[in-house]
């Protein structure tokens, strides 16, 4: 397992990863240069972080991935009846997709 990141880097890893979903929604094709231009860093220092364009997307997948497991985790769907907790589970799902 990799060490863990300084606070900076772990900041910069969040600029350029909501700066990523946010420019890539508007063009699938943009590059990494207009990633590092939104999240306010240089390209340098998203290339130090994610080697290259699928390297960003695999992380953002990662991403998506954790915030939808996080989104049902925090809905505690086995402390509540069924129906309860399938509105629950579907409100945290719809924000973290609206975000």
């Amino acid at each position: 397992m990799g060490r863990a990141l300084r606070a900076d880097a772990e900041r910069s890893v969040r600029a350029i990863l909501e700066a990523a979903e946010q420019v890539f929604a508007q063009d699938a094709g943009a590059s990494m240069e207009q990633v590092a231009e939104a999240a306010g860093l240089t390209r340098i220092t998203v290339h130090r972080r994610f080697a290259n364009r699928q390297a960003l997307l695999e992380a953002l997948a990662v991403s998506a991935k954790q915030q939808l497991v996080d989104a049902i985790e925090e809905a505690r769907p086995d402390a509540a009846p069924a129906l309860v907790a399938l509105h629950r589970v579907t409100a945290n799902v719809l924000r973290v997709k609206n975000t």
